[in-house]
């Protein structure tokens, strides 16, 4: 009898720290939703070879309207991908991937958060779908911003030969 009191102890043991170990990880989880608009989770699973990234101006999107574009970029820097690259369909071309950049209706200046949100899709696009730089093109018609200057890496002044203390 006592043998079987410690495997009942045992299992209920067993399963009160696997309910508790579970409910802690799913607490700890961190939000999924805020990592789609930003992290390589936007890439998802490649189904098909793509070769090549287009950047094209995008007018702001009506509800009725197919997606011209695999993922969109807003002026705040927002990425979202469409049902097109979801469900990895050609847009034009095949095995190009195509990028629009929310433009205004009488301009198509990219905003320097536009920019950065573009280039870091780009580079994780590049990533994954093994795609050249050469491969990246970006629409003529874009008034793209030059890049952000990068801060300038203060480099050591080779010091000059150093004496040896002199004996006192």
């Amino acid at each position: 009898m006592d043998r079987h009191r410690r495997v009942d102890r045992t299992l209920f043991c067993l399963v009160v720290s696997m309910t508790f170990g579970a409910l802690v990880l799913h607490w700890i989880q961190p939000d999924r939703s805020a990592g789609l608009a930003y992290g390589t989770d936007l890439i998802g699973v490649i189904r098909q070879p793509w070769h090549a990234i287009h950047i094209d101006p995008q007018a702001e999107p009506s509800r009725d309207a197919q997606p011209t574009a695999h993922f969109l970029v807003d002026r705040d820097g927002k990425r979202l991908p469409t049902e097109k690259w979801q469900a990895q369909r050609n847009i034009g071309a095949q095995g190009v991937v195509r990028i629009g950049l929310e433009a205004l209706p009488d301009s198509h200046d990219v905003t320097g958060i536009q920019r950065a949100a573009v280039e870091s899709l780009i580079e994780a696009l590049q990533h994954k779908c093994r795609i050249s730089p050469d491969r990246v093109l970006w629409d003529d018609a874009l008034a793209i911003p030059p890049p952000a200057p990068q801060a300038v890496l203060s480099r050591p002044v080779p010091s000059q030969s150093r004496r040896a203390p002199e004996a006192l």
